[in-house]
């Protein structure tokens, strides 16, 4: 602290009082409090402007991250379009008849395992931990005769199913709850195909829960629309690979003499041409990579 003398009355005083403590004058501020306060305010502005050139730099990352994922235009030719629906169709009858699909399970697509009431009652009898790997967690297209129709003790509605070496112990389903009365109209002797999940392996018996009758589960799937989405928004190889797959097809195909043509389409000459031409590609993917080994071989 130093001694000032004050301005009015000459008197010694603190250079920190704001009033002469002898005369009662009020100070003066000094030249260097305003140049500290001109500094302060160029430090607070040049903060304030750097939050809000951050604030842009964000924003303007944000919009070069969103727009990093491009979407793809997709335009499919009329042959194209029917080669498309038959494979998605083919998928659908493959599935409901246990054969086998062209195109398989991804990420995008969800396939359940195909299985009898019967298979999975047998796997569990001669070993549980092995028929856990085989369906546990899994989504089962299960299919089974219904030889009866009760309530467990908690007075939950399932249906018993048959299958399994012991007749006393065999599969049973519990439906999901907006589907009880679906069950509730079954009669013993119907088959029935179901989408379940395995619950667990109790007293002998599997037991099925979260069950959905399969024309309901299916009637929700769209999965022509799931493969085009993926594809146009550029989120599954699988789905670029089948796009690719088609226009591959329909480039090989002889447009005069196909099936798979609006003015001709037949759905079972169309999947007959589309697989004989998956054939041809397979075997040219073959004659590649041999003539490649060849080669790489003779250097």
């Amino acid at each position: 602290m130093a001694l000032v003398k004050c301005e009015e009355c000459g008197k010694e005083i603190s250079s920190n009082v704001k009033v002469c403590p002898h005369c009662g004058y009020k100070r003066k501020r000094g030249i260097w409090f305003y140049i500290m306060i001109f500094l302060i305010a160029i430090i607070i502005l040049a903060v304030l402007g750097s939050n809000n050139d951050d604030s842009k730099l964000g924003t303007n990352s944000s919009e070069k991250s969103s727009s990093s994922t491009v979407k793809k235009e997709l335009y499919l030719t009329e042959i194209e379009a029917n080669i498309f629906h038959t494979l998605i169709q083919n998928q659908t009858e493959a599935l409901i008849n246990s054969g086998e699909p062209i195109f398989s399970n991804d990420e995008n697509i969800v396939i359940p395992s195909v299985v009898s009431a019967n298979t999975i009652q047998l796997e569990y009898e001669k070993n549980e931990i092995n028929a856990d790997n085989l369906f546990k967690n899994k989504l089962l297209l299960v299919s089974g005769k219904v030889i009866n129709i009760g309530k467990n003790s908690s007075n939950e509605p399932y249906l018993s199913l048959s299958g399994g070496s012991n007749p006393y112990m065999t599969p049973s389903a519990k439906m999901k709850k907006e589907y009880i009365d679906w069950a509730s109209n079954l009669s013993k002797g119907t088959e029935v195909q179901m989408i379940c999940k395995i619950n667990h392996f109790i007293m002998g018996s599997v037991k099925l829960h979260n069950c959905i009758p399969f024309d309901s589960w299916f009637s929700e799937q769209d999965w022509g629309k799931i493969t085009l989405d993926a594809y146009k928004n550029n989120t599954s190889k699988r789905a670029d690979e089948m796009i690719e797959f088609v226009k591959t097809v329909a480039s090989k195909i002889d447009v005069n003499n196909t099936g798979c043509k609006d003015a001709t389409f037949d759905n079972g000459e169309c999947i007959d041409e589309i697989g004989t031409i998956r054939d041809l590609i397979e075997e040219e993917k073959r004659k590649t990579s041999v003539n490649t080994q060849s080669t790489d071989i003779k250097k």
